[in-house]
């Protein structure tokens, strides 16, 4: 508190930026935002990601993983593509997706999704495959039960040449 009034210091911004703006201030979960990476080779083939870590150990999805604080969504993408795959690419930016995982009345998850478009794939390095491993492969041979939520309504939308800047899910 000076002459002028109370101000928040540093720590007391970041802090009160997490909170809902409700007249108790309470702190309420935010969806995540991630950044997800769709590419297709000569063959037709979609480049896919096997999880080993939790929350979707076992399943198959597209890459992505969390956009970083502070970080443009398209940085993100790179990072996650390389860090992943060892691949490098050109990216384009496809739409964005709200995808909320509910089961009976309990959400699981909510991603705040910004998808990209792979060209031109180079591989620079080899991953260290912690997260997972990637493959190249067909998202129809897999069923949603061995799928992230709502993997086939993101490439159905995909394959829609005719799709619009937001998919709703």
């Amino acid at each position: 508190r000076n002459t002028t009034g109370y101000r928040l210091t540093l720590a007391g911004k970041i802090y009160v930026a997490d909170l809902s703006q409700t007249k108790l201030m309470n702190a309420r979960k935010t969806p995540r935002a991630v950044t997800m990476i769709i590419a297709v080779n000569k063959q037709g083939q979609h480049l896919l990601f096997k999880w080993k870590r939790q929350p979707y150990r076992g399943l198959i999805s597209f890459v992505f993983g969390r956009q970083l604080y502070g970080q443009p969504a398209i940085e993100s993408a790179k990072e996650q593509l390389f860090f992943k795959t060892g691949y490098s690419a050109k990216l384009n930016y496809l739409g964005y997706a709200d995808i909320v995982n509910k089961q009976q009345d309990d959400i699981i998850d909510h991603l705040s999704v910004s998808i990209f478009e792979a060209k031109d794939l180079k591989e620079e390095s080899t991953p260290d495959g912690l997260t997972g491993e990637y493959f190249w492969g067909s998202p129809e041979d897999y069923r949603p039960s061995i799928t992230i939520y709502e993997f086939h309504v993101i490439i159905q939308w995909y394959e829609d040449t005719a799709r619009s800047s937001i998919l709703h899910i």
